[in-house]
């Protein structure tokens, strides 16, 4: 329920100022996906740690590289429950991500199809038709895209997530970690380099993070 009203398109929580802009964003959502499953801890450290890789990102006119609904909700829920720690649930929730842009842009389409039947309602005088597929059916077909494969990624997932991710190869694991560490300094990094004009100072950061990370 949270991944729908955190939605870009849902309007419940006072539109994006309560929803996109609070609680989907990965330190809010990481608290409140720790405090659902029983550790919060856990969820505040993975909350952070991806909050950092999206901290720059940016939505114009509705485009995303990566859905950061599905980063907020079900990958951090999913990156809990695979105790492998923060770096590992980066990498888990930039890989789900950008799956999530299929299912945005799957949401678009299909609203595209309910404004068509909006304007054929127009054209006839029908004020419930006009109802029904502008504000209705097109948020049921958002929450349908947005409940059901959070709830069967967490309810279905969690008694798996543990056991493949303990089936892993060992190589396997430590480049997740590596990638999971090194994914907060690039989305530093870009942040950094959209407010600073001098972009030596990025590459400096950025390159002491990287030597941070693996000293």
């Amino acid at each position: 329920m949270l991944c729908y009203l955190g939605a870009l398109s849902s309007p419940w929580l006072l539109g994006l100022t309560g929803g996109w802009y609070l609680i989907t964003r990965p330190l809010v959502s990481g608290m409140l996906v720790g405090i659902i499953l029983g550790d919060i801890k856990t969820g505040i450290m993975i909350g952070v740690a991806v909050q950092a890789v999206y901290i720059a990102m940016v939505t114009p006119g509705g485009s995303m590289p990566a859905d950061l609904n599905f980063v907020a909700y079900p990958a951090i829920a999913l990156g809990i429950l695979s105790g492998k720690g923060p770096e590992v649930a980066v990498a888990l929730a930039a890989t789900i991500g950008i799956a999530g842009t299929i299912l945005f842009n799957m949401m678009m389409v299909l609203n595209s199809f309910w404004n068509h039947r909006a304007d054929n309602a127009l054209e006839r005088g029908d004020e419930r038709g006009i109802y029904l597929n502008s504000a209705i059916w097109p948020q049921a077909t958002n929450f349908i895209l947005r409940f059901v494969p959070t709830f069967i990624a967490v309810y279905f997932g969690a008694q798996y997530i543990s056991g493949i991710m303990d089936s892993l190869p060992a190589v396997v694991l430590s480049t997740m970690n590596v990638l999971g560490g090194i994914l907060p300094a690039v989305g530093i990094a870009i942040l950094l380099k959209q407010i600073h004009q001098r972009l030596q100072h990025v590459d400096l950061l950025s390159g002491g993070l990287r030597l941070h990370r693996f000293s």
